[in-house]
């Protein structure tokens, strides 16, 4: 397995290192975390931690499609397999932009590709887990956790410091934004760079959505964000990519 560099992902490979083969009729979170991954790759399965015989039908379909020898167990490279589009996403960059924005555009193009999504209930599955500290539930909306975990990973892969706090709080990111002169409020009409991010306003002091600019012109910046969905919901299911128009509720942080 690739190597990994921090709590949350020491967490991922621990999580997913077996300590024996997984077979019927184990009942444990390692087999949880098999049927979660067996439907994030199109696999669909109940997820109730219970290895049964649906378990080991789809495993078997995932372990052919995946030129794996079916036996319809899990072992160490079948869980490999499994856990290989996270592996890819957190993966060290090799050879880095030269800036935090936009090595932060790189990072969030990398994780989008892999599809990071809920699986198993609202805001919960590894994709969550990965992006709120090991944290899941339906209170845990995970779009500030998104950003944060991708500037954190731009940060690492460069070896610089973070240009501002990590938090799972839009009001945390804005707040400190403005006590290092980095925020832009959306009446301010600034034209964002990639690798800024934008907070969604409620009122003065909440902001309830933040994602990543990507590119922007005079018109519209386009984002990838994360806890969102096509119709741009603030509590969706998945990272995308969106295009907006500039409204006033829109506030902008610098990344430099």
């Amino acid at each position: 397995m690739l190597a990994v560099r921090d709590t949350t992902e020491n967490r991922l490979r621990t999580d997913a290192t077996l300590s024996a083969t997984i077979s019927k009729p184990a009942n444990s979170k390692q087999v949880r975390l098999v049927q979660e991954w067996l439907c994030l790759h199109d696999h669909h399965v109940v997820i109730d931690n219970g290895f049964g015989d649906a378990t080991e039908r789809v495993i078997k379909e995932f372990q052919s499609r995946s030129d794996l020898p079916p036996t319809g167990q899990v072992d160490q490279s079948t869980m490999d397999a499994l856990v290989q589009p996270m592996l890819r996403a957190i993966a060290p960059d090799p050879s880095p932009a030269g800036s935090i924005p936009a090595q932060a555009v790189r990072v969030a193009q990398r994780h989008l590709a892999e599809h990071p999504r809920e699986i198993g209930g609202p805001n919960r599955g590894p994709w969550v887990r990965l992006y709120m500290s090991g944290r899941e539930g339906e209170k845990f909306l995970w779009c500030a956790g998104f950003v944060s975990y991708i500037l954190g990973q731009a940060c690492r892969d460069l070896a610089k410091g973070r240009p501002i706090v990590s938090s799972q709080s839009c009001d945390d990111l804005a707040n400190d934004a403005k006590a290092k002169d980095l925020f832009f409020p959306g009446s301010s009409r600034p034209r964002p760079q990639p690798g800024w991010l934008f907070v969604r306003r409620k009122t003065a002091n909440d902001w309830t959505h933040t994602g990543l600019v990507i590119e922007a012109d005079q018109s519209v910046f386009r984002t990838i964000e994360g806890n969102t969905n096509d119709d741009g919901s603030r509590e969706g299911h998945e990272a995308c990519t969106l295009t907006h128009s500039y409204e006033d509720k829109y506030d902008f942080i610098k990344i430099a």
